[in-house]
């Protein structure tokens, strides 16, 4: 089939150009002249078309009125949605057929269509001879051309209406090249119910693509779009598989077929019933509908595993009435989502499942927690095995509880974020303030979501400000990227309609605190493995993290390998609660599901960056250990940002021997029987919680009698402001009522204390006084010393109200 058009101005000059010159004979000369005005004329004539092309535009529904046909990365068609007349029409977009049905295609309708100029006088000449004889219409002479515009401007049959469609055929074989006028035919002809074009018919007929049809699938369409109206494969099959077969007989013929071949074709049955997309795949649809309308998009989505990730979904919630489900999987290397599950089936009579759970909003739990604990690192707030305290706390008025309403008293931070405290990240919210979760989000490019999280909402962090899983899996894919956020792509190739929020990316937390969260997140334990290693060598790393929001009614697993980011989200859309949720997650069930057959046998993890460094901390507390300490542990820190604190906790004390009372250094001459000692000086509040608690202790509080006064090595502990403690200053309020107390736990024997601001001296005080300081600058980093050169230091964060407003 050759593509160049039949009438084109170009063939007009080359067939003019030899005509230009005289002929030697007066007959030759005759027929040079009369050429040249047949050629006048014709050019005339198609002049007069392609003005009318303007002037009468072919109709906007030949070229424009298709619908929106989504296909899955593989290039197999995902969805078709009805076009503007509630018709399914793909467009070809060049796309090959198979020969079996582009050849009996011509060779019913139109046997001369390559040589006509879109009308064929022959035919017409016969089908009016024909007609005429037998007194009603027994013979067409509608070419494809003729067909194609009848089918574009559906109009009654007459004479007048059939001149009409001629002129619209002059005009098409003008503005189209055979090749094109063919592929528009295939795509327009009815075939039966509200299907229009073999490429909406191959797909719910026969669930293929045109390219791949048989002689007898072929055959079948052929005969379908002859009599729609009575070749009906699923209710009048008898009818259809003899139209079908006489089809095949003809085209045997051309193709040069056996007979037995042919005769085995005809066995071939017809489809069971209509082809159907798979239902999983709607929820995803109705998301991307409000896109800009394109004829064909190419989703990222992996046919395979988003069957495979429904059937999942499906199966755990199998034995629920109210529950519904969603899942999402990223691949980390290009962002695009490979499986998208809203609802494992919309179409079931389950309530739940009629909403896209992937876009709803719903409380995230303690999902959040590990972007708090990861600015906390950033920031040197805290480090792998800092500890933290948890025990019952009040913010202001705010009293948050664990979930099983117990407390640790005081744990490291990897452990605290592995068990999902909550006292633990409120304390590190309140800590941070404006940096933290309402700054994290806002820094994300999340505008929305940080409008509705107050800053001084503490409880931000245990989930109450709702977000999609979309958003979830989104922000944790930034594990795999060291700490830069990129927008999920829903199509191959980068499609671009989705909202960007910088087309690389935004730098969200450092590499080096992002290696650690992700470090921690790994170590937790799945619940799904037994106990012993030798089982589970082939399952992969994971580094997840749970989370449940209040009444039970959402359940939250989001996981990540250096491959692949996993969200899965299992609840109540109406929000039910239930007791028996209790008793298991299915989320996470599905989670290590979905990774194990992603990931089996995959040992990758992800690379330590040069700049995260591997150091001893104290045993108890968690900072460099000084002399004193006698246990220590290794722990990931950050060179430059992570505290050089050296351990405040052990201290060394003068006892008697006899009754282990602290003696003051001032006084030994009065004790005759003494000896030093290590003691770990904790913060009162916690002593007072294992004394409440009854928990055996060999530590003793800050506040105990003469702790200080016995003390004879170490360093000043700063008691008040806490290391990298939060001020807010109200321009409004008085100074006298904001400036910051200062506070030492001196030595026995230091007489004064002499405080520094960021270098700048602000006086002295008596050993155990307060000095009050109203500050000017941000950061301020506090420095105290004593007349013996012993020095301690602490820091904090202003935040002036008239500066953020």
């Amino acid at each position: 089939m050759t593509r160049t058009r039949l009438f084109d101005f170009t063939v007009v000059l080359k067939i003019a150009r030899p005509l230009l010159v005289r002929a030697g004979t007066r007959r030759g000369e005759f027929f040079r002249k009369l050429l040249l005005y047949a050629l006048f004329g014709f050019a005339i004539f198609k002049s007069v078309v392609i003005i009318s092309l303007f002037v009468f535009p072919l109709p906007e529904k030949l070229v424009h009125d298709f619908s929106r046909t989504y296909r899955y990365r593989d290039g197999n068609i995902a969805w078709i949605s009805l076009n503007r007349d509630s018709q399914y029409r793909v467009k070809s977009m060049g796309s090959p057929v198979s020969p079996y049905l582009s050849r009996g295609i011509i060779e019913y309708e139109d046997r001369y269509f390559y040589l006509h100029p879109g009308i064929n006088p022959v035919s017409a000449f016969r089908a009016m001879v024909v007609n005429t004889a037998d007194g009603k219409t027994v013979l067409g002479a509608s070419t494809v051309t003729m067909q194609l515009a009848r089918l574009a401007e559906p109009k009654e049959r007459t004479v007048w209406n059939k001149i009409l469609e001629m002129l619209r055929s002059l005009q098409m074989e003008t503005a189209f090249t055979k090749n094109e006028i063919l592929s528009l035919y295939l795509d327009t002809i009815p075939m039966g119910e509200n299907i229009q074009g073999v490429y909406a018919a191959a797909f719910f007929y026969f669930g293929k693509e045109p390219a791949d049809l048989s002689l007898a699938e072929a055959s079948l369409l052929i005969a379908i779009n002859r009599s729609p109206g009575t070749v009906r494969p699923f209710l009048r099959q008898e009818d259809t598989l003899a139209a079908r077969n006489k089809v095949i007989a003809r085209l045997s013929e051309t193709t040069g077929l056996r007979k037995d071949e042919t005769s085995a074709i005809m066995d071939t049955p017809l489809p069971a019933g209509k082809h159907r997309p798979a239902a999983n795949i709607i929820p995803l649809v109705g998301r991307l509908s409000d896109l800009p309308f394109r004829y064909s998009r190419t989703l990222a989505i992996d046919q395979g595993l988003q069957d495979r990730c429904a059937d999942l979904v499906s199966a755990r919630l199998s034995d629920t009435a109210t529950h519904s489900g969603a899942c999402i999987v990223v691949d980390n290397q290009t962002q695009e989502i490979l499986a998208y599950i809203g609802s494992p089936d919309p179409t079931r009579e389950n309530a739940g499942y009629k909403f896209n759970a992937a876009a709803t909003l719903r409380q995230p739990g303690s999902t959040l927690k590990p972007f708090l604990y990861t600015k906390a690192i950033e920031q040197g707030l805290i480090t792998e095995r800092s500890r933290l305290f948890d025990i019952p706390m009040d913010f202001n008025g705010y009293k948050p509880r664990n979930f099983y309403k117990n407390y640790l008293g005081i744990i490291p931070a990897d452990e605290a974020l592995v068990l999902s405290l909550n006292i633990p990240a409120v304390a590190l919210q309140a800590e941070l303030g404006p940096h933290g979760l309402h700054g994290i989000f806002r820094d994300a490019g999340y505008s929305r979501i940080a409008s509705r999280m107050d800053p001084q909402d503490l409880s931000v962090v245990l989930g109450s400000v709702p977000m999609n899983l979309e958003t979830l899996v989104e922000m944790y894919s930034m594990f795999a990227h060291q700490g830069t956020v990129f927008p999920l792509e829903f199509f191959t190739g980068n499609g671009g309609e989705q909202e960007k929020r910088g087309a690389r990316g935004v730098r969200l937390f450092s590499p080096e605190a992002v290696y650690i969260t992700g470090e921690i997140l790994s170590r937790v334990r799945r619940p799904d493995l037994p106990n012993s290693w030798e089982f589970t060598r082939s399952l992969p790393r994971i580094a997840f993290k749970t989370g449940t929001s209040y009444g039970f009614v959402d359940r939250w697993a989001v996981g990540f390998t250096p491959k692949y980011t996993i969200g899965v989200w299992v609840g109540k859309l109406d929000n039910r609660y239930s007791e028996n949720d209790l008793e298991r997650n299915r989320a996470t069930e599905i989670l290590f599901l979905i990774m194990d057959d992603l990931a089996k046998n995959s040992d990758a993890w992800f690379s330590r960056p040069a700049s995260v460094g591997l150091r001893k901390v104290c045993s108890a507390s968690g900072m460099v250990p000084s002399t004193l300490c006698p246990l220590t542990e290794d722990e990931y820190f950050i060179p430059g940002v992570s505290s050089g604190e050296y351990c405040s906790v052990h201290r060394k004390v003068v006892v008697e021997r006899e009754t282990g009372l602290i003696v003051p250094l001032e006084s030994l001459e009065e004790h005759g029987d003494y000896m030093e000692k290590i003691i770990e000086i904790w913060d009162a509040a916690l002593e007072r919680f294992n004394q409440r608690a009854g928990k055996e202790t060999h530590s003793i509080s800050a506040e105990a009698k003469n702790v200080s006064l016995g003390i004879i090595s170490g360093n000043i502990v700063v008691t008040s402001p806490t290391s990298r403690a939060q001020f807010v200053i109200d321009p409004g309020r008085p100074r006298e009522n904001q400036k910051i107390p200062l506070q030492a736990l001196g030595f026995a024997d230091s007489s004064f204390l002499y405080w520094y601001a960021n270098g700048s001296y602000l006086g002295r005080v008596s050993n155990g006084e307060t000095m009050f300081y109203f500050p000017d600058a941000t950061p301020v980093k506090f420095s105290v010393v004593d007349e013996k050169g012993r020095t301690g230091s602490s820091s904090a964060d202003i935040h002036f109200l008239d500066e953020e407003m």
